[in-house]
């Protein structure tokens, strides 16, 4: 069924596109917060999937200013591969 609803928690991982990226795991993306608002219930999530932004090596920054709501993400992957975070 197209239109049926998997809950986030169920999910291994979710890809998450991102304008920039800082080598925290810290991301900007397109400045609504939908993804951040969608994931911050996760936090809390007995289960929760690996957080993946995808994005090009061009795209990094030397730092991200960081609000309280922002959800960081586990890795980052790139053409030059993947960066794991804590």
């Amino acid at each position: 069924n197209p239109h049926e609803q998997t809950r986030l928690s169920r999910l291994d991982v979710i890809f998450v596109p991102l304008i920039a990226f800082d080598r925290q795991g810290n991301r900007v993306g397109m400045g609504k917060g939908y993804y951040d608002r969608t994931l911050a219930g996760l936090a809390n999530s007995y289960r929760r999937p690996w957080l993946v932004g995808c994005g090009f090596s061009m795209q990094e920054v030397e730092a991200i200013p960081v609000n309280a709501w922002d959800v960081p993400l586990d890795a980052i992957l790139t053409e030059k591969g993947l960066l794991c975070f804590g």
